[in-house]
Parts: C-alpha cells; structure tokens; sequence
C-alpha cells in the first residue's frame, strides 16, 4: 500500500516537516498577540484615566479661580468686615479644599507709605512686622517698584503660615509684572513657585481687591481703586498627586514632576504603594506626560504604568493559542493539498510571467506567419498597442513599413524568412540570432531596434521569440559623444584632437600622397570680442564656419576644416597643387572679408592665411602645423588679408617677433618706454596751442625700435592695455606739472586703441584721474583711428558723447585711411580731424593728395569740426594749408618731436608766435 496519501503521507516531504515546524511558532505568536491586546487595553484605559486626571486639573483649577473670584468681590464690596469673619471663611474653605494651605490678604500701597502700614501691623498686634523679601520663594529678588504688595493676614495661622506674614508679593518679579494687568481686567492669576524652607512646590493665587464694586469702575481708573489683594497658597505636590492617587490606587505608578525655566529646575517625584519596591518584571511600560496646568507652561508631569506578568490573563491566552493551533491545522492541510497539485504549474507560470513582466526588453511571440501571440508590458510601452490590440494580429503589419515588408521578406512574406535561409536541398538554417533594423510605433515614429531571437518548434510548427530592445537613445548619445569628442561645441566643425588624428591617418595610410595645411586667423576678431562682447564673437565665428565649408565644397571629400582653438581655423586639403591651393586661399579671404550682420551690428573682419605642403614643408603633422603657422604670421606683416607660402626664412622672422615680443612684455618694468612730444600750432597766429605725446621704446637689445613695428604686436598680444594705462598716467602727470607755468594751457593729444577704449571703465577712470591731478579735462585731447571709431559705431557714438560731456577733446587720426561712413561720422561728437601724413606729403604739387585734402577739409568745416595736418615739412605744404583754411599743423616744418625737458627749452622761445621765433627765419632763407 502507498505510504503517501495527500497530505497525511507517513512519509513527510520537506515543505510538510517545515509546515509543521512552524505551527509553534504560529500558536506562540498568537498567544503572544493576544497578550499584546490585553496590553493595549491596559494601555487605553491608562490613557483614558491621565485624559480624566488632567480635566480634574482644569476642573479644580477653574474652581479656585471662581471660588477666589467671588471673594474677592465679597471682600471689594466690604461684606466681610472683620478679620475674624475671613477665618471663619477661610476655615470653611481649607475643609473642602485641603490643598489650599492658607488664605490670605495682601494690601496694595505706595513705598511711601510704608512705614505708616507697617506701625499700624505692628498696633494690631504684629510686633516684629517689617515689609521685605524674606527669601521664602526661590524667585524672589528685590522689589524696585514703587509699589508693594504684603500679605498682613493669613489664615489658619499655624506657625508656618505666620512666616508670610509681611511678604512682599512684589518681590516676586512675575507677580509685580503680572499684577497690573490683572488690576485692570480684574483677573485672577496663578504663580507657580518654589518655596525655599521647607522645599515645596506652593502655587500662589491672587485677584485684586478693590475700595468700592470693580464693576462700577471704568477699567482705566481701577488702578487707583485697587486696594490690594486675595492670596491662597496651594500645596501642588498635593493638588497633582491626590487625583493620580485616587486613579491608580490599585496599580504600579511613577510620578515626576519638573519644572523648568532659564533660572531653575525643580521638582519631586511620587511612588504609589506598589511602586515602593520597583517591580522586577513587567510586560509593558506606559508612559505619558501632561501640562497641569493652563498658568504654568514649563510644567511637566511624567505618569508611568508598569503592567506587571501578574495583570495578564494567562489561561485566556492558552485558549486563544489552541484555538489558533486548531486553525493553523486546517489551514495547513487545506494549503498543502492545493500546492501540491498546483506547484508544477504555478512555477513554470510564474517564471514565464515574470520574465515578461519584469523584462526591459519587448518579448514578442508570434507563428510562422507573424501572427502575435504573446505581448508583454513592455512591448505595449515600446510600441503603443496594448496586449488586447496586438493579439491575433500581425506583427509584419503592425510594426514594419512598407519599404521594408517589399526589400526585407521573401516571396512567401511570411516573417520566418527574415530569420531563416533555405538551401537548395529544403533544409532551413537559422540566421544570425541578432540584427539591427528599423520599425514602427502607433504613432508613426520610427525607432532603431535590435532583435534578438530564436525559432522553435512546437507540436511540429514553428514559432518565432522576439527580444526588441530600443536603441534608439544609444545611437543617438553614441554619435553625440562621437560629436563632442571629435568635434568643436561651437562651430560643428573637427576639433584639434580629431584633425590632428586624420593627418595622421593620412599620413600612415597613403604617405606618397601630397596635400596642404592652410593655418588662418581672423584680423579684428579681438576688437569685436572686447567692443561687442563674447556672443556676437562667437556668432560671427559660426558665420565665417559656415563661408570655410561652403568655399572647399567641390574640392573633395577627403578634406578636413578644423577649428584650432579661439579664431584660429586649420584646413588640409588633398591633391590639390599650388596654384589651386592660392586660388582656394583667395576664394576664401574673400568670402570672409564680406560684410556680416549681426544683432543690427555690420561687421568686417578680414583673415591671414599660411599655408605648407606636404612633404616639402614637413614630414609630421607638428612640423606642418608649426610651418603653416609661421606662414600665416609673415601674412599678418605683409598687411594681413592675405595668405603667404612658407619659406625656410620665414622662421627667422618669427623668431625674431618672438624675441621682440618677450623683450615688449618687460619694457615696462625695465623703464624702456619714454614719451616724446610735437608741438601743434596754429596757422594763422603762429601761437603753439598743444603737443601730441608719441611713444617711444628703446631696448638695449633691439635699439630703438619704430612704433610702427612694436605697436601691432602690442595690440596683438594685449600688452597694449598696460601701455595705453601707462601713457595716460605719464600725460596727466605732465599735465600736472605744467599747473601754474608759463604752459598751463597747453593740451597734449594721446593716442587710445581700440582695446583701452572699449574696455569697461575707461571713460570713468580717465575723469577720476584728472579730477584727482587737478588737471581741466579739456586739455586731454582724445585720438581715435578712424577704424576704431567706426568699429561697433552705435556703442561708440555713446561714449563719445560721454566725453565731450565731461569736456574732453575728440579727434580723429589718419582720418581718410579707413571706411568711414559719412551718416555715421556727422554723428559723432567730433572736436577734431586730422589728415593723414600719406595725403600732405604729395602738397601742393600732387592733384590727388590735394584733391583729397580739400575735400576733408571741407567736410569737416560743413560739421564744424577743426583740422590737424599731419607732417607737414616744408614751407609750400604750411602756406599751402593755410590758403585752405586748415586751422593747425604739426610736422617737422615745426619740430620733430622732443623729450619732455628738451620741449619745455623749445616753448620758451617759440610758444607766443613761431613766425616771429629764430626757426622760421632760417626756414624762410
């Protein structure tokens, strides 16, 4: 016979034996809830009775304020006449109320009657009777007010009640503070206070007494009417613990009372009977704590209920636990004979289950022919179908488009194709288990898929799982990280890192193949970065990206842009010769030399371009880089928008620019620079009305090198800021020394770049330090080129205007060189134009320098604005400006320029009038 029958087999399986391993710990547990419940109930009605005891604390408490109310309003109407009727008062009140250790009356007065009150106590009987804090209560201080307060009876007078007689309630600091509310809203008060000897907690309730009905006392006048008060001293230690006693007479309490402020901490504790000797066990500890009272908000009481072993119903628990077991049986059989017969299925279900549900993936089940027949969660997010939309329906059309359904399947059209090849023979092997392709959601969107599946057959059909994941997000991060590494954020064009690779892969790859770097620079870029800030910089280098791709398209596909780093711009170009690579060059300073328009901003740059060829000017790609650089700077000397080839010489060039820019960054500090200053004159008087200061720069290296050399590269590397600075200290300090000289009125005109106008402050600086030297502003003339002027011209409309406000000169030098726009240049605040030397030298024999200087001094006499000639030299060119009404000059005709000490020697003799001085005599013989 089978010694298996269900789940009462004699042999046990191991899901039984652990069944029946924890039916003890079943009915134990259940023993112990229902243990627990008997405590909770302990718990509820501990609860219940602390909510009792603190609405008895309310409760008495709102008795002793309505019962000391009324007889403060006995006593303010003068119905107890006698101090024998309050003892026979009081001693009606302390049986009901045995808390209440004494009832009292203080009386209200000024200090100054003080000595008064005190020998009439003394009359009725109180013969040591002196008002004074006596220290009974630990919050007494002394009294400042001008006021007191003492008690002169109490009642019963016991021996320890007579220690209050002749307490001054005001020093008590809350009591004085509190008590003149209290007069005016006649209210009673409670003061929660520790009395010194013995050391109690005593609770002082006081309500004032008044000489007539408080009532028929407008509340503003009560305090004139107030006579003093009506005291009861309560024992707290009795008034808390008499209802907690009455509650749990019967069961283990702990009570704690603490009151707590800044300057104390006070308080006792209380054990009931069975508390006395702690209990050495207990199933649960209740605790809560209460406020006793409304008037005393530090106050805690801290109640503890033990629930002893012996409280608990232990044979009602027994039952509740057999009862439990009873139920853990039947349950257990019922249980075991349901898994037993359902195991198998429910976990192969629940894995399958659980492997769609949970997957990230898309599982997809389908027939042959791709008719769906599994559909998880996922594949409904992914998609857009829900589960009862895809069943049944075809996969083919549900998820791919018609392009695909034409290219993809075979012949039959069945999605089995797409996974399988058929050879010639009819045997069918199974493709590549993974693939790639794209397909369709509900709403149309198409998404890269990668599939992963495997055909089986079942009962002789076969059937297709699909595993379609999204990676769509992945490509599309994998190009953008493929973006960001090898491409430039602002421009989309190669950065460094990726163009420098595929020269070297060019290199490795096809070595005997030839191409070219072209290195070019953007000239003016940093004058619009500094004028017009970083933003429109980087659209314009976005704009001149753009004009680079567009101008090598056609050139070939191999070919390479790359953004080198700031407004640096590297091109390789392949198989390409020299006259095709000129012409590229040409194509492009072109196109980049067009005007660009940005927010409202037409801006002209133009570029430099070096160029190397490979392998002539370099076998690496450092080498080639390094020589398309020195070609793009000897591009740069020849006078920039244009692009120059290197040479070997070129390099000692650079060098040399090196070397001179080094020696540029110490000049300052080595004391190299010096200012030089030509005199300026007017034509028709002959008077010097001010001096230009010139920059001078001699190493002891170099020599003295021309400003012409030095000053671009010191625009170039942004030394020119700390010079610019330096030159304006050095003329307003000549300008100060020049105060209450025979020369004070003289002007000197500096030179600013663009960089030192445009940068933030200038305008406020300049003035600051005028006002500083004491120095009138309209003796600084400010020059400006004429492409600085024009450079961002709206901007710089303002900030002239801004000068000249401030009263400072404006002019333009080597006006005529640049582009000037005549509706901009009416304008501008002009004070000044001065004619390019380029334009005086062909005077007065040239027709077109004389052409050109009539029609400038033309313009500026119809804009009101004053003309400088630059280097005149000879008597011809002075006579031949003045004949056209050119109102100064300055040139060699006059002076060269001359150090400051040197100028000052030449002014004294030719200052007044120049015609009438030596210089001009010798220059007329």
């Amino acid at each position: 016979m089978n010694d298996r029958i269900g789940p009462f087999s004699t042999k046990l399986s191991k899901r039984q034996k652990l069944v029946w391993l924890l039916m003890p710990f079943w009915v134990i547990g259940f023993i112990f809830l229902h243990i627990e419940d008997q405590a909770s109930e302990k718990r509820t009605a501990f609860l219940k009775e602390v909510q009792d005891i603190r609405q008895n604390y309310l409760i008495e408490e709102q008795k002793i304020s309505s019962l000391i109310e009324a007889i403060a309003q006995q006593y303010s109407g003068q119905y107890i006449k006698s101090s024998h009727d309050i003892s026979i008062f009081a001693q009606g009140l302390l049986n009901d109320y045995p808390y209440i250790e004494a009832m009292g009356l203080a009386t209200y007065a000024k200090k100054t009657q003080l000595s008064s009150f005190e020998e009439k106590q003394k009359q009725l009987g109180f013969e040591s009777f002196k008002i004074r804090p006596k220290g009974i209560f630990l919050q007494e201080k002394e009294n400042a007010s001008p006021y007191f307060l003492a008690i002169n009876q109490v009642e019963p007078l016991t021996p320890d009640n007579a220690s209050y007689i002749a307490e001054d309630l005001f020093s008590i600091p809350e009591i004085e503070k509190r008590f003149d509310s209290q007069v005016k809203e006649n209210r009673t008060a409670i003061f929660w206070l520790e009395q010194t000897h013995p050391n109690k907690s005593l609770a002082v309730v006081t309500h004032p007494v008044y000489a007539t009905e408080p009532t028929n006392i407008h509340q503003e006048d009560r305090s004139e009417w107030v006579t003093g008060a009506i005291v009861f001293l309560v024992n707290t230690h009795s008034a808390l613990t008499k209802p907690i006693q009455k509650a749990f007479r019967d069961d283990a309490v702990e009570v704690s009372f603490r009151r707590v402020s800044d300057n104390y901490n006070t308080g006792w504790s209380w054990n009931s009977a069975k508390m006395e000797k702690p209990p050495t066990s207990y199933w649960k500890r209740f605790e809560t704590v209460l406020v006793p009272s409304l008037s005393c908000h530090n106050c805690r009481i801290t109640i503890t209920n033990h629930l002893d072993w012996q409280e608990i119903d232990k044979q009602k628990a027994v039952i509740f636990g057999l009862i439990s077991a009873l139920i853990f049986i039947l349950l257990s059989i019922a249980t075991l004979s349901i898994l037993n017969k359902t195991r198998i299925l429910s976990e192969m279900h629940n894995r399958l289950q659980e492997l769609l549900d949970s997957s990230q993936d898309a599982i997809i089940i389908t027939d042959k022919f791709g008719i769906i027949k599994v559909w998880n969660p996922y594949a409904e997010e992914l998609f857009g179908y829900t589960r009862r939309e895809a069943l049944q329906n075809s996969l083919v059309q549900l998820l791919f488009d018609r392009y695909t359904i034409k290219t993809v399947f075979g012949d039959s059209g069945t999605l089995l194709d797409l996974f399988i090849t058929t050879s010639e023979h009819g045997h069918q092997n199974t493709k590549a288990s993974k693939l790639e392709m794209s397909l369709l959601t509900r709403s149309g969107e198409k998404i890269l898929a990668e599939i992963s599946y495997s055909v089986l057959m079942i009962n002789d059909e076969p059937e297709i799982s699909l595993f379609i994941k999204d990676i769509t997000n992945q490509r599309k991060t994998e190009k953008e990280i493929r973006q960001y590494a090898f491409y430039d954020s602002l421009t989309q064009l190669e950065n460094r890192v990726y163009f420098k690779s595929q020269i070297e892969e060019q290199l490795a790859e096809r070595p005997d193949q030839s191409f070219a770097i072209l290195f070019m620079d953007l000239d003016g870029f940093k004058q619009v970065n500094d004028s017009l800030g970083h933003n429109i910089g980087d659209e314009l280098l976005k704009v001149i990206a753009k004009r680079l791709t567009h101008n090598i398209k056609g050139v070939g596909d191999q070919s390479h842009i790359c953004r080198f780093g700031g407004d640096e711009f590297v091109l390789m170009l392949r198989d390409a010769d020299i006259y095709n690579i000129s012409s590229i060059a040409l194509r492009i300073l072109n196109n980049i030399e067009r005007t660009i328009k940005i927010d409202n901003h037409d801006l002209r740059v133009s570029a430099s371009i070096g160029i190397a060829f490979y392998p002539q000017n370099g076998q690496s790609v450092d080498t080639l880089l390094r020589h398309a650089d020195t070609a793009m700077y000897e591009a740069k000397a020849q006078g920039k928008n244009t692009f120059a080839i290197y040479q070997e010489q070129m390099s000692q060039h650079v060098s040399a620019r090196l070397q001179m820019e080094k020696h540029l960054r110490n000049a300052l500090s080595n004391n190299e620079m010096y200012l030089c200053y030509q005199p300026k004159m007017e034509i028709t008087t002959g008077k010097i009305i001010g001096v230009e200061a010139l920059l001078r720069w001699r190493n002891p290296e170099l020599g003295l090198v021309p400003p012409n050399v030095f000053i671009p590269i010191a625009e170039e590397t942004r030394i020119i800021l700390p010079i610019s600075h330096w030159v304006v200290d050095q003329t307003v300090k000549q300008l100060k020394s020049w105060r209450n000289t025979p020369f004070q009125d003289l002007s000197i005109a500096i030179n600013i770049s663009s960089s030192q106008f445009s940068a933030e402050g200038f305008i406020t600086n300049l003035a600051t330090k005028m006002q500083e030297a004491d120095v009138p502003n309209r003796l600084l003339e400010i020059e400006l080129t004429e492409s600085t002027v024009m450079t961002n011209a709206d901007t710089n409309i303002k900030l002239l205007r801004e000068l000249r406000k401030l009263g400072f000169e404006l002019a333009v030098d080597d006006f005529g060189t640049g582009y000037s726009s005549l509706s901009y240049l009416k304008r501008f605040p002009l004070s000044i134009l001065k004619i390019d030397k380029s334009f005086i030298d062909g005077l007065p024999m040239d027709e077109e320098d004389i052409s050109i200087s009539e029609a400038i001094l033309h313009l500026a006499h119809n804009l009101n604005v004053r003309v400088v000639a630059e280097g005149v030299e000879t008597l011809k060119q002075l006579n031949f400006l003045e004949e056209r009404q050119c109102e100064y000059i300055q040139g060699f005709v006059i002076s060269k320029p001359l150090k400051s000490d040197d100028l000052e020697v030449w002014l004294t003799e030719h200052a007044e009038n120049f015609y009438q001085s030596a210089t001009y005599r010798a220059l007329r013989n």
